[in-house]
């Protein structure tokens, strides 16, 4: 029998009993919302990263706001989709419904990804580097910056 690389059987699709099928609803339904919620907070932090009328400070403390909830919303993610001992919901359930929301909740997973890369990088060029956000910070892009600065 053909195994993946993480010991998961390949080929082989569990059918879930009524009972545990409710039960899987349910833990999709809690994944779902918490993603959504964390997803809908994303795009409240990238609509303030674009808008003309928020001021720099509103715009740098978005930034900050938005690496903390894409942080959150990536580790939620991985834990129901990655395969790490107990934590891969999906990946361990293996029946057709739990390959389609995989397949659904990657697909998701990487739009919003690519959508706060993308403000990220936008709003970064355009913040002023003696004001740096999170982000900014953890880069190492300050260090550099203040060490660029002529000595008096």
């Amino acid at each position: 029998m053909a195994t993946s690389g993480d010991g998961e059987e390949e080929g082989r699709t569990k059918h879930l009993t009524p009972k545990a099928y409710e039960q899987y609803l349910g833990e999709v339904d809690k994944y779902s919302q918490a993603l959504a919620t964390l997803s809908r907070e994303n795009d409240r932090l990238i609509s303030i990263l674009l808008s003309s009328e928020a001021s720099h400070e509103e715009k740098a403390s978005s930034a900050a706001q938005l690496e903390e909830t894409t942080n959150k919303y990536m580790n939620l993610s991985d834990c129901y989709i990655k395969p790490s001992d107990d934590i891969d919901y999906l990946k361990r359930k293996n029946t057709l419904d739990s390959q389609r929301e995989l397949i659904s909740h990657q697909l998701i997973r990487s739009v919003n990804m690519h959508k706060t890369e993308t403000a990220m990088n936008y709003s970064l060029s355009k913040l002023k580097p003696h004001e740096p956000t999170q982000a900014f910070i953890q880069t190492g892009q300050v260090k550099r910056w203040k060490n660029s600065l002529p000595l008096n």
